[in-house]
């Protein structure tokens, strides 16, 4: 008769939500080997939206004042978002439009605490990528 021995390994993916870390956890029993949870994220806004396809949005909430600036990774297409206790609110949008390839605006300003929604109107791919 043999004996086998068998290790669960639990891991739960980390994730952001509203631009902040919400953690990770991993159980490897008795194997040091195991994964450990990922390190934080960089102290700043860090975000990728992948390929958002037409019509489709991408939001993202920033947490305290800073400067932001980003890029479609496909097409190098600049912008910033500029985040801040004056601006004018706590949204703002962004339409990401072709001919010529842009961010519209290419600077929108919002509150600690504020959200910024891209809307890709074109066919094309695209990506809101922090620098």
């Amino acid at each position: 008769m043999r004996t086998m021995r068998f290790q669960v390994l639990i891991v739960l993916a980390s994730t952001s939500i509203a631009g902040g870390f919400i953690g990770a956890c991993s159980k490897g029993g008795d194997n040091p080997s195991a994964p450990q949870p990922p390190p934080p994220p960089p102290v700043g806004a860090s975000f990728d939206s992948g390929n958002p396809g037409q019509l489709d949005q991408f939001s993202y909430t920033f947490a305290g004042a800073d400067t932001v600036g980003y890029h479609c990774k496909h097409h190098g297409m600049p912008a910033t978002v500029r985040v801040h206790a004056g601006a004018p609110g706590l949204s703002a949008s962004v339409g990401i439009q072709s001919s010529p390839r842009r961010f519209s605006p290419q600077i929108v300003e919002v509150q600690p605490g504020g959200t910024v929604t891209w809307t890709n109107g074109t066919s094309d791919a695209h990506t809101v990528t922090s620098n």
